[in-house]
């Protein structure tokens, strides 16, 4: 096998990751990453959860439809109950 060929085969395989600013800090997410997908692998329960994309609100069913871009500057506020 030509080396060559392997490593574009092992690159192919890799997923494309993109850079996110949430809530001011940089992060790293999968290329395609919905919000949905993003508030459960941070295991923020999107009920209490508002989320803002580039400074548009994404309605709550919305939240599996709506992809991350390169460079997308996320904000996530969570509700907290409390007296």
């Amino acid at each position: 096998m030509d080396h060559k060929i392997g490593t574009a085969r092992h690159e192919s395989e890799q997923q494309a990751m993109i850079s996110v600013i949430v809530n001011g800090k940089r992060d790293i997410v999968e290329a395609g990453t919905s919000v949905g997908c993003f508030l459960a692998v941070k295991k923020i329960d999107p009920a209490v959860a508002v989320v803002e994309v580039n400074g548009s609100i994404v309605k709550r069913d919305d939240f599996g439809a709506v992809v991350f871009n390169d460079n997308d500057k996320v904000e996530i506020l969570r509700f907290v109950g409390g007296g």
